[in-house]
């Protein structure tokens, strides 16, 4: 689409790259929206091919993909991508198992989805440690280990080199602060640090040197607290908090701020229209930025000038 080629044009002048948010709206359609960072502009983007309600996400500087997701049962194997060039949504190589309620980490070759809702409730299968990874050139999905622990409704962020899954929930697990590291180059997973409390719901985006983790459940109201993980180090602080409490929310940015969407007040309502915090990583302050016209949440969110999507 031509809104699309109009804010690549600016990612070509001053870098600053745009994000793609997607609504969880069941029935279809379900809307996108394009936002530039450079103007704080947003402008519509394509209808999405399948529900993607809590589905999961990447993206590189190409291209986003979207997988997974709950509507229909048993929940969602599809996956989509969105071409930034072009403007275009297609189909794309399914997950090898289903899933909804996870997040995706990854660099520039790969995408990495892992654990999650999966099947149908029966007590014993309902979550998942699977890990599909997907190869943006070749467009191939491959099964790439389990993560150490089952989890859902969990964050994502990471550089080049490694991905950080943190906190969350899973069956026959209990809700978590705990992190774990998938390093690219060799599939592997290692131990974190501990997020300051314990989260579900959560979002998180960043730049190559930390991840800021924001929003979330985890004394059944929402919060509004962030966590910043440098990854050199493993080094987790406070972060500077969020206007408004966030749950399933969604989270994208660049090199050098990020964008989290916000959709509850403190006690758990929902408010519309929802709360957009740009938080400015060189000096750690958070401003309310424009508001999208639509409501990702349980959604994803993707940049082509960032490390990945969450």
């Amino acid at each position: 689409m031509i809104y699309d080629k109009l804010i690549l044009l600016n990612r070509t002048n001053n870098g600053a790259g745009i994000g793609f948010f997607t609504s969880s709206v069941h029935p279809l359609p379900a809307p996108s929206e394009i936002y530039s960072f450079s103007s704080d502009s947003i402008f519509p983007g394509p209808n999405l091919l399948y529900h993607s309600y809590v589905g999961g996400g990447v993206s590189n500087a190409t291209m986003a993909v979207i997988t997974g997701g709950f509507y229909y049962e048993p929940y969602g194997v599809y996956s989509q991508k969105y071409e930034y060039a072009g403007g275009t949504l297609s189909i794309t190589t399914s997950l090898n198992t289903s899933k909804a309620a996870h997040r995706g980490i990854g660099n520039t070759t790969v995408g990495i989805f892992g654990g999650g809702h999966h099947g149908v409730w029966d007590g014993t299968s309902y979550d998942t440690r699977n890990i599909d990874k997907y190869t943006y050139s070749s467009g191939t999905m491959v099964t790439s280990g389990l993560m150490s622990r089952y989890r859902t409704k969990y964050s994502g962020c990471g550089n080049l080199t490694t991905g950080i899954w943190a906190g969350g929930t899973g069956y026959p697990d209990t809700f978590t602060s705990s992190t774990e590291k998938y390093a690219y180059s060799g599939d592997t997973i290692t131990a974190g640090s501990n997020l300051s409390s314990l989260r579900f719901g959560h979002t998180a985006t960043g730049n190559g040197n930390f991840g800021i983790i924001a929003g979330g459940n985890g004394t059944l109201t929402a919060t509004t607290a962030a966590d910043k993980y440098t990854y050199a180090g493993d080094v987790r602080v406070a972060g500077t908090s969020l206007h408004l409490g966030s749950y399933l929310g969604v989270a994208a940015g660049t090199n050098t701020i990020g964008l989290f969407m916000s959709f509850v007040d403190s006690l758990g309502y929902n408010i519309y229209p929802l709360v957009v915090d740009k938080y400015i990583y060189s000096n750690g302050s958070v401003v309310t930025s424009r508001q999208l016209a639509i409501s990702p949440q349980s959604g994803t969110a993707g940049s082509n000038a960032g490390n990945g999507l969450t």
